[in-house]
Formats: structure tokens, C-alpha cells, sequence
């Protein structure tokens, strides 16, 4: 191993030392109930844990009866027990999408998943 490698090599840490701190630990995971492994569609057909964990939290965050999230948008297999980082939250939601909040009667909420299921 020559000088420039030993320097690229010291330059390589400081930057995933940067990028460690930059993603900081947000909480701790006891365990994930559910892994996606191989075809990560497996939540298009319904319901899955990772889908819930996330629109649990939407409710939470807007103090909603309901929250309704795109399936497709999910990505990875959830995360090991132990701490989860922010990039773990983004790697599993990884795309820009807007909260909507609204009011809606009941009727409307079962005419749009009847909508929703017969199209899909």
C-alpha cells in the first residue's frame, strides 16, 4: 500500500464519520414484526406491519381517525432490532409526499376504498 492510498483511505473515514454524524439516532427498535424479503410488493395487496408503523405515526402526527398511504412508496425490509437512523426512515419512505388532511363522512371514506378496491 503506497502513501496515496493510505491518504485516500484516511480521507474516506472522515467523510463516513461526517456522514454518521449527519444521520443521527431517532429511536430504538425492540424488533421489526414483519420483513420484506425478495419481492417488496408484497404489501400491494393489503395490509403490512411497515405500512401500519408508518400510517399509525401519520395519525399520531395529525390527530386523525384514519391515514391512507401509498403502498408502492414503501421500500426495504424494515430494520433490525437497535437503533433506527434517519436514513432508515428514508430508506424505507424514501419519496417526497404531502400530508392532506380533510374531513370526510363515512360514506365517503367506504365509496373511496370501494373505488379504490374495484380499480385496483
Amino acid at each position: 500500500k503506497d502513501d496515496a492510498y493510505i491518504e485516500d483511505l484516511k480521507f474516506l473515514r472522515t467523510l463516513a464519520d461526517q456522514a454518521l454524524e449527519n444521520d443521527p439516532i431517532v429511536g430504538y427498535s425492540g424488533y421489526m414484526p414483519f420483513t420484506r424479503e425478495g419481492n417488496w410488493r408484497k404489501c400491494m395487496g393489503g395490509e403490512c406491519p411497515i405500512g401500519n408503523l408508518f400510517t399509525d405515526a401519520i395519525r399520531w402526527m395529525t390527530n386523525s381517525d384514519i391515514a391512507i398511504l401509498n403502498s408502492g412508496g414503501l421500500r426495504g425490509p424494515g430494520w433490525d432490532a437497535g437503533p433506527v437512523r434517519v436514513s432508515d426512515i428514508y430508506g424505507a419512505l424514501p419519496f417526497i409526499n404531502n400530508l392532506c388532511t380533510g374531513v370526510m363522512s363515512g360514506v365517503s371514506v367506504f365509496r373511496m376504498f370501494n373505488y379504490s378496491t374495484a380499480v385496483a
